[in-house]
């Protein structure tokens, strides 16, 4: 895995954990589907 898609994996992480605690439970539940 070279380093930019590391930094995309990590990229779509921190965002999706962010939408974890931002968002409404519904919100939560569109993201991980």
């Amino acid at each position: 895995m070279c380093a930019a898609e590391l930094s995309e994996v990590l990229w779509v992480m921190v965002h999706c954990v962010c939408n974890v605690f931002a968002a409404e439970p519904s919100e939560v539940l569109w993201v991980m589907v």
